[in-house]
């Protein structure tokens, strides 16, 4: 691995402990100059390795309810059920795999109520869902939006 390949390395989990971080500090903390930083933040947003975000907390949202949906689907239409269920703003995740559930779903909502009528009106209304399955979320005792490092 590269010198430059492994300062963003390293910058990238620096940001993802703290992304508050100011450059002064990071550059004091990789060894390098506040400019550097900078320069490295920029390219790395720029080349899709590094996206800022914003993470708002589930209940400051009014979320107070959270399932995971396992969503079976007929055959050809994963990708049409995939984006009507992205379209829905209580759909906070959505994944697409290569088995059976075809989707992976997570819905945030306001209570247990509210959860079944969004599971009725609207999810029961997309076309080429087979069947749900549904998983209730007790608690979260962790939750990470990091899953991959940077490949180079």
């Amino acid at each position: 691995m590269s010198k430059l390949a492994e300062l963003d390395r390293q910058l990238v989990e620096a940001l993802v402990k703290d992304p508050l971080e100011s450059n002064k500090n990071l550059a004091h903390q990789l060894g390098t100059s506040q400019a550097n930083i900078a320069r490295r933040i920029n390219q790395l947003t720029e080349d899709g390795a590094l996206r800022v975000t914003v993470q708002e907390e589930f209940e400051a949202a009014g979320i107070h309810f959270m399932a995971h949906v396992d969503v079976y689907v007929a055959s050809g239409e994963t990708n049409s059920v995939a984006n009507a269920l992205c379209a829905l703003p209580q759909v906070t995740s959505c994944l697409i795999t290569a088995g059976t559930p075809e989707i992976l779903v997570r819905i945030g909502a306001q209570n247990q109520k509210h959860f079944a009528d969004f599971l009725n009106a609207e999810i029961a209304s997309i076309q080429g869902i087979e069947r749900i399955e549904t998983l209730t979320v007790l608690e979260v005792p962790k939750y990470n939006v990091w899953h991959a490092s940077i490949v180079t």
